[in-house]
């Protein structure tokens, strides 16, 4: 198509506005065929390159990559990346809108693309997440809409307060035939706002594949359809409350109708032994791989007597009013029934509130770097006490009661840690720990907890000449790590450092020193100080911490708690440690 570029007219001879409007429109729809056809050239050349020669099946695979947030945190996706592969091209487009699975994970959040993407989804299965708090009247409309496709959905994850609960679950009572993953968590519970009650009638019609089931702070009907009809159920995550506690007949019942169980967690819901007469049975859970049960002391011992476990479940329990040694006594034996004498090769011991924690393991990274429900998920063994009567006896029997009554393979023990903010781990509680553990490698102190090994690891018959004699105390000890450690304290007028470094040199003579030196953010130790350990240890690594406080020796050494005098330091800032003193610096 040819074009006369119109030349401007003089100001004397004005173009009439019918030829100007005229003329404007027959450039317009010669822009238009213009973009038409660098369209299609475009797509011409877009169908050459590599990408949109790939064959559907491979793209599909591909975009499928796009929706791979989990459904484990609360965070919500961003729906965007998955409309953005529709904009590419058009064969990506239409690749993307007939791959049914591409649309099949929909957050109710995202309340403008919810109903586009169960749509986009056809008849594919439904992975749901919904966070309905304090929520609007869309949210709910849109939230209900996708419950109402229950037959399709898949893994459904659902967390809002009571009352929006109750306007969603009431009316879902139809079989779910593809139901795999079920977790509900109400919002506020811990603020005593809502108690909720989980619909008797919820899922009536039956979940035939449910493998996972999680109630978070519901109370409910342990007689309900959906505990007695969950046969393959493998993960049981149930957090309750008190009042709503089941006997112990009626948890048996629902554990024994879930016999394929491999996670069992139960919290807030362990049957009190005093509300009824035991049953006469003992359920077997044959597949079980781990264990976590958070109540009373008793209550756990207690369960723990009406099961059968794999002797290689892992366990970890969180004990409250663990006040006398007998019932840790009873707690202990209820572990061996329960599990048999195969050793855990990994433990935990925590004692609350005054904060003792004792971990082992295999290597030390591990116990250093991971988060406190890490350890716990990982080691074979986790014990926390919460008691109201510790201290230095009743730690020390407590331990006893542990490492004699426990299957504990002492002898893999290469890493061991050990927390303490109460000074409750004297010589005596070291020395015992030590003597168990002839093949550590490493070990950690931190705060309170290091106060002691020194005379723990100077300890030892200085008189046998073999190095590998059985009296000698972690004879394999290579390195010994000191973390947020106060080292002007002192004990019996001996400062901490002369004490360190005599443990050092009594460990020499016996031909079995400690090669390794770690110190990390301690209190009251400089260059100096590091020159001197330098002689003694073959390699110390400092990182350079240097904070001096005056007013904080311990154990018998006679320092008054003056005022304490305040220097700034560059280093100091996110120090977690001794909140509300003042610090100087040299």
């Amino acid at each position: 198509m040819n074009f006369t570029i119109p030349r401007p007219n003089s100001h004397k001879q004005r173009t009439p506005a019918g030829e100007v409007s005229e003329q404007m429109e027959r450039l317009d729809r010669g822009l238009s065929i213009l973009l038409e056809h660098a369209r299609r050239l475009r797509s011409c050349r877009n169908a050459l390159s590599p990408t949109c020669r790939l064959p559907p099946e491979v793209l599909s695979t591909i975009f499928m990559w796009i929706p791979s947030w989990s459904f484990n945190d609360f965070e919500s996706p961003s729906v965007k990346d998955w409309f953005r592969v529709t904009h590419v091209c058009r064969h990506w487009r239409a690749v993307a809108l007939g791959c049914a699975t591409l649309w099949n994970r929909v957050d109710v959040m995202c309340t403008a693309w919810a109903p586009e993407m169960v749509l986009r989804s056809k008849s594919a299965s439904l992975s749901v997440r919904a966070k309905v708090y304090y929520p609007k009247d869309q949210t709910l409309l849109v939230t209900k809409s996708v419950l109402s496709q229950i037959s399709r959905i898949q893994d459904l994850h659902l967390g809002a307060d009571g009352r929006s609960f109750n306007n969603l679950l009431n009316n879902i009572v139809a079989e779910a035939p593809r139901l795999h993953s079920l977790v509900l968590s109400n919002s506020h519970w811990r603020a005593h706002l809502d108690e909720l009650c989980l619909p008797f009638a919820f899922l009536c019609g039956g979940a035939p594949r449910l493998k996972r089931l999680e109630l978070r702070k519901f109370s409910v009907s342990w007689e309900c359809p959906l505990f007695l009809t969950s046969h393959k159920v493998t993960t049981f995550f149930m957090e309750g409350l008190e009042r709503n506690k089941p006997n112990m007949s009626q948890l048996l019942a629902v554990l024994e109708n879930m016999p394929l169980l491999e996670t069992l967690h139960l919290e807030g819901v362990v049957p009190n032994p005093k509300s009824c007469a035991a049953p006469q049975r003992v359920v077997c859970l044959d597949h079980l791989r781990t264990l976590h049960l958070s109540s009373e002391l008793l209550e756990c011992a207690n369960l723990l007597q009406q099961i059968s476990i794999p002797q290689t479940t892992r366990m970890s329990l969180m004990s409250h009013a663990a006040d006398k040694l007998e019932d840790v006594s009873l707690l202990v034996s209820a572990i061996t029934t329960a599990r048999g004498k195969m050793p855990f090769h990994a433990f935990s011991f925590q004692f609350n509130p005054a904060g003792v924690c004792l971990r082992s393991g295999q290597e030390m990274g591990s116990l250093e770097n991971c988060k406190d429900d890490e350890l716990h998920r990982n080691a074979d063994l986790s014990l926390v006490f919460s008691t109201t009567v510790l201290d230095q006896m009743f730690l020390s029997e407590a331990l006893h009661i542990l490492f004699q009554g426990l299957p504990l393979a002492f002898s893999a023990v290469k890493a061991f840690l050990a927390h303490d903010y109460e000074g409750l781990m004297v010589a005596e509680v070291w020395t015992d720990i030590l003597r168990r553990m002839p093949n550590i490698r490493t070990l950690h102190a931190c705060h309170d907890a290091a106060l002691h090994l020194p005379s723990a690891l100077a300890a030892g018959n200085a008189s046998h000449g073999d190095s590998h004699s059985p009296e000698e105390l972690v004879p394999q000890l290579e390195t010994v790590v000191l973390h947020a450690v106060d080292t002007n304290w002192s004990v019996n007028s001996i400062p901490y450092l002369h004490l360190l470094q005599d443990s050092q040199i009594t460990r020499c003579n016996r031909d079995i020193p400690i090669a390794e030196l770690r110190i990390s953010r301690c209190l009251n130790i400089g260059k100096k100080e590091i020159r001197t350990l330098c002689h003694l240890f073959t390699e110390v690594d400092w990182d350079g911490f240097e904070v001096y406080v005056r007013g904080t020796s311990v154990a018998n050494s006679g320092s008054s708690e003056s005022e304490i005098e305040e220097y700034s330091h560059d280093e100091w800032n996110g120090y977690e440690g001794l909140e509300g003193l003042g610090w100087w610096n040299t």
